[in-house]
């Protein structure tokens, strides 16, 4: 059984290259990891994980899972298929930093990178699972409170999904645990989040060990997000994180973009000025949290 085990996990994460040779690069930065949506698939990273590349990124620092199945139920896929393939991905950048720069502390955090149904489940993992494994969390046309276009899915994913806003854990237990009621602030969206929280939110801060940067990057129009605005998180962003020049998007509050170029729902992963955004942002974090 030990065997199988880790054929399964070592199927659930793909890098980017194979093995430990894609290591040129800044080894000081902070690994990605990338989490697909609903019905995708790691290949839907694959431009972004080539431009951050080009970013200056080691090609061993960029990993997307692949979730099996890519409809599933998002709890279950943060604690069995997330948390482990993290786990399993610092250890093997660990051991090569171990035989190569053993002068670099050991890395202990990821950014996480999620698109579409994906914000649940990592978001999950961050806020519930592993909060201190987490530096950044960035959903991009994230289904943060959910979306009613997955309301004709059956399948345990679009059950989470669906509907919009859940107003109790009978409609949504993910939902509900995320974000407690909608509209109102009786739950802290973003725990250990760096951002402020809205007035009244009983917060969750940060500390020394859990300290987490949430942003949120959406689109308009977006036919899978009904409402649109359900990707937006409170008490995102943090003091001095800022829009990079040239790309065409708005701060609608604090650490939640819009991108106003109209580009897609799954295009965006491929879209210059997206691509553009998320590289200022992680970049940003290494100023404003360090390379940790």
């Amino acid at each position: 059984m030990r065997g199988l085990a880790a054929i399964i996990l070592s199927l659930l994460l793909v890098p980017a290259v194979g093995g430990c040779e894609g290591a040129a690069g800044d080894l000081e930065k902070t690994p990605v990891f990338f989490v697909h949506g609903h019905g995708m698939t790691p290949g839907s990273f694959d431009a972004m994980i080539a431009h951050l590349e080009k970013s200056g990124y080691p090609r061993l620092y960029l990993r997307a899972v692949r979730l099996q199945p890519n409809t599933g139920a998002n709890i279950e896929a943060a604690q069995d298929q997330i948390l482990p393939a993290i786990e399993n991905y610092l250890s093997e950048i660990n051991a090569f930093l171990e035989r190569k720069r053993p002068d670099l502390a050991p890395k202990t955090r990821v950014d996480l990178v999620s698109h579409s149904m994906g914000g649940l489940s990592s978001r999950w993992y961050a806020a519930k699972l592993r909060p201190d494994r987490v530096r950044v969390w960035l959903s991009l046309a994230g289904a943060n409170h959910g979306s009613d276009a997955l309301c004709p899915y059956s399948d345990p994913g679009a059950r989470d999904l669906c509907p919009a806003y859940a107003k109790h854990e009978k409609e949504s237990y993910i939902q509900y645990r995320l974000n407690g009621k909608p509209h109102v602030p009786d739950v802290d969206e973003t725990p250990f989040g760096v951002g402020a929280d809205s007035r009244g939110v009983p917060s969750v801060p940060p500390d020394a060990s859990r300290r987490i940067l949430y942003v949120t990057v959406r689109t308009t129009p977006d036919s899978w997000l009904v409402p649109e605005d359900t990707a937006v998180v409170d008490g995102a962003g943090m003091q001095g994180l800022q829009l990079p020049a040239g790309v065409r998007a708005r701060e609608t509050s604090p650490g939640n973009y819009l991108m106003t170029s109209g580009v897609g729902h799954d295009a965006m992963l491929a879209d210059a000025e997206t691509l553009e955004l998320v590289v200022s942002v992680l970049g940003q974090a290494d100023r404003l949290l360090g390379k940790k």
